[in-house]
Parts: structure tokens; sequence; C-alpha cells
């Protein structure tokens, strides 16, 4: 059994241990906040459509891929990463 509990000792999560021996959780998904604030900024939507792909890697697959944009690097630094 798995139990998870938050930082005031709140069960969040129960779940039994399957038959292939992994932990099966269903979950809602909350809205990606770093989308909505920077709907408008077209490198951080790529970055974020690719899985917080880093910006280097960003500019290599300008060059490999069509469609992907030359994006140059924001000051701004992603909260979420950072964490």
């Amino acid at each position: 059994m798995m139990l998870v509990y938050d930082k005031t000792r709140n069960l969040i999560i129960k779940t039994p241990l399957t038959k292939n021996r992994t932990f099966k959780v269903g979950m809602q998904a909350f809205e990606h906040e770093c989308l909505s604030v920077v709907s408008n900024k077209e490198e951080w939507l790529w970055r974020y459509r690719l899985g917080h792909l880093n910006f280097r890697d960003l500019a290599q697959m300008h060059k490999l891929a069509q469609g992907i944009p030359q994006l140059q690097q924001p000051q701004e630094k992603c909260r979420e990463c950072l964490e």
C-alpha cells in the first residue's frame, strides 16, 4: 500500500500495489500555470509544448526540424523548472 501525505499529515493518496509491482493513481491534472501566463510569448509556448525543453536544444531543433521557429532565449526563468 502506498500512502502519500501533505505537510500537515493529511492523507492525499492511498493506493494498493498492483500485480506488476506499480501503484496506479488516478488524478485530475490542474491547468498548466505557465501556459496560461505566457500564452502570447512564442518562445515559451514552444518550450512548454516540448516538455520544458531547454532553449539551447530548441535552437538545435530549429536547425533540424521544419516548423520550429528560431527562438531567442528570454531573460525570465521558468518557476516550475527552478523548483
